[in-house]
């Protein structure tokens, strides 16, 4: 059976060097979800990735991201993997990536995201148990 660490061994990534995000954010009903966002506005969808819980630092201390969505149904795709570097606290106020309201200074952290080439064919593509 092939898993998602077998892949990551396979482009020369090392397991313990990777954060596993599954992004699925029920808490604004009416509002796209992360897999709508990743899928139609992508930009939105980095905005909304690249902004964490202050109290997730530690569990996210990590060079790279490997990023899953959830879709209806329950099913998890992945989107891409990330060098991640946390930034800090939210420098100042900006419009939510998701509701458009303001998501405040300090409210969160931020991370400098960049999406690798390494798995990039399976973006979009990969669909995990």
């Amino acid at each position: 059976m092939l898993t998602f660490g077998n892949l990551l061994e396979l482009a020369g990534i090392s397991q313990s060097s990777v954060r596993l995000l599954r992004h699925q954010d029920n808490r604004h009903p009416g509002f796209p979800t992360p897999y709508v966002l990743w899928r139609d506005h992508r930009s939105r969808f980095e905005a909304y990735q690249e902004t964490q819980g202050i109290g997730d630092a530690p569990d996210l201390r990590a060079p790279y991201w490997a990023s899953f969505v959830g879709v209806p149904g329950k099913e998890t795709l992945f989107v891409g993997l990330y060098s991640a570097v946390l930034i800090g606290p939210l420098a100042e106020d900006r419009p939510h990536p998701v509701t458009g309201g303001v998501e405040a200074a300090g409210s969160c952290n931020q991370y400098r995201l960049a999406l690798l080439p390494e798995l990039a064919e399976y973006a979009g593509r990969l669909w995990i148990d």
